[in-house]
């Protein structure tokens, strides 16, 4: 099959990532490749791999769009200029491959179908987590009654970042850039991946539906602890929310958590619980306990754009479904008000144990018992 002639916006971070990958793999040729900072080592160091590959190298994407013919392009850029850049691309005749999250806010997503259905063009979202073989066969297991109805989901992710992640970039961090939202914080931004994979598997339809979540029904809490004027988002965050199908959904996230921890995804059926943390533990009523666990395709979030592109699939992670975890990360900040209270680093005291407390108890900290005075409105 011929190769497919591609684009990368971005050559650091995730852009990075993808441009080393599709520089390697037989079924895609990178053709150019556009990058406005000079400034980031990361960066740097993409462009001149680009350019040693024989990858023709753009400051300004638009040029870069005009310029080289492509088939597909390749968005890896600060999810604030997901939407102009994908519309751009898309009303140059491009397919699209979007890094995650689509973007910060609901209305920017629905711009994007809005140019996709105008342009007739495919449009994949980077949620590559939900194509993981194990996430795939719980979502099988799920679809086909096996766990009966979803009544609750509860998602931990504790992690670890430490300052100088959040002064590596300006718009890191940040609630606004230029005026508009940016929103990057440990929900938007590490937490975002098993939102829309909690959400993924707390919808009882087939891959790749995702739950929708019941407008009103949010509560969250959002703070933050690193000591650098660099952030102004969550670092640490929290919610509890409802989805279609009357299921609870709690979530708590941080990066403020040395050494940091798994990150695990339970659910609770009707017919029992699963434990997914890149394996899959499922416990069925009257049932002894088991396990699977496979080893991903190799590449297999590429192999699915090339066949969304060149045989009309399915992407793993289409923009309509990928949407409704945008929707919910707006609704938690709309019940915060889009407020981030500001808590000394010193003042997290067992932010490790108050996590799985959280988690246990699907209770936001301010309302735990004994809960910490810096958790309290």
């Amino acid at each position: 099959m011929e190769r497919m002639a591609v684009s990368v916006i971005g050559a650091g971070g995730m852009a990075g990532r993808h441009l080393r990958r599709l520089l390697e793999l037989e079924k895609f040729e990178v053709k150019a490749v556009a990058e406005i900072n000079d400034v980031r080592q990361d960066c740097r160091d993409g462009v001149a791999l680009a350019a040693s590959a024989g990858v023709k190298t753009f400051v300004d994407y638009r040029e870069m769009l005009d310029a080289v013919p492509v088939e597909a392009v390749f968005i890896g850029t600060p999810h604030f200029l997901h939407q102009p850049m994908a519309e751009d691309a898309m009303a140059r005749g491009l397919h699209v491959f979007c890094e995650k999250p689509p973007a910060p806010t609901v209305e920017s997503c629905k711009k994007m179908l809005r140019a996709r259905d105008r342009y007739g063009k495919a449009l994949a979202i980077g949620f590559q987590h939900v194509g993981h073989t194990n996430a795939q066969w719980l979502k099988r297991f799920i679809a086909e009654g096996r766990l009966g109805a979803i009544r609750e989901v509860v998602a931990l992710l504790p992690n670890y970042r430490d300052n100088h992640y959040y002064e590596r970039s300006p718009w890191v961090g940040k609630k606004k850039v230029d005026g508009h939202w940016c929103l990057d914080g440990v929900l938007s931004n590490q937490m975002v991946h098993f939102i829309n994979q909690s959400m993924f598997f707390a919808s009882t339809r087939p891959a790749p539906h995702v739950a929708r979540p019941a407008p009103g029904s949010t509560v969250s809490a959002l703070y933050h602890a690193h000591e650098t004027p660099a952030l102004e988002m969550d670092d640490i965050g929290m919610f509890r929310c409802r989805l279609e199908g009357s299921v609870n959904f709690y979530c708590i996230a941080t990066t403020a958590v040395e050494g940091g921890g798994n990150i695990t995804i339970e659910l609770i059926g009707d017919k029992g619980r699963a434990l997914y943390d890149d394996r899959v533990t499922v416990w069925l009523h009257g049932d002894e306990p088991f396990v699977h666990n496979e080893p991903d395709e190799p590449d297999y979030l590429y192999e699915n754009f090339f066949q969304v592109v060149r045989a009309g699939a399915t992407p793993l992670s289409p923009l309509d479904e990928a949407v409704k975890s945008v929707a919910v990360l707006e609704s938690v900040f709309q019940a915060a008000d889009y407020q981030v209270k500001k808590i000394r680093w010193d003042e997290r005291g067992n932010l490790r144990e108050l996590l799985y407390r959280g988690a246990l108890y699907r209770s936001l900290f301010r309302d735990l018992p004994d809960a910490p005075a810096w958790s309290q409105a």
